[in-house]
């Protein structure tokens, strides 16, 4: 949010390429392939990319790589989920999926450094 700080108030900086190398976050962009709302979706945080993961190897029939099976999920989430934004609030910045996972956390697509997408459950936030 552009304005909500003043250089001298940041205390540190967690960058994108540093979650990625750190683990973080899952860099899924050239696997996936997939862009949503002119945006592409880029990562995925690793507890929810675990789930993910083990909730494909569940699929009966099995679906022959995670990749084709991330796609298909997204595919079917994508298509009914809702904007997160209140009035007053920006809009296209967290998407709200109808899917529940593990757990049962809210899942989000939220807006990125990047200019793409990162999945993420809510508690990731």
């Amino acid at each position: 949010m552009p304005g909500l700080f003043t250089e001298a108030d940041v205390v540190s900086t967690y960058t994108d390429a540093e979650a990625v190398g750190d683990g973080t976050l899952v860099d899924v962009d050239s696997v996936v392939n997939f862009t949503w709302r002119k945006r592409r979706v880029q990562r995925v945080t690793r507890s929810l990319f675990g789930a993910l993961e083990r909730r494909w190897q569940e699929t009966d029939p099995p679906i022959s790589t995670f990749p084709v099976f991330l796609r298909q999920w997204l595919v079917a989430q994508l298509a009914a989920a809702k904007d997160s934004a209140r009035p007053g609030e920006e809009r296209n910045y967290i998407w709200v999926l109808p899917s529940k996972i593990g757990a049962g956390d809210l899942i989000w697509l939220a807006r990125n450094e990047s200019g793409g997408w990162t999945l993420m459950f809510a508690s990731d936030w």
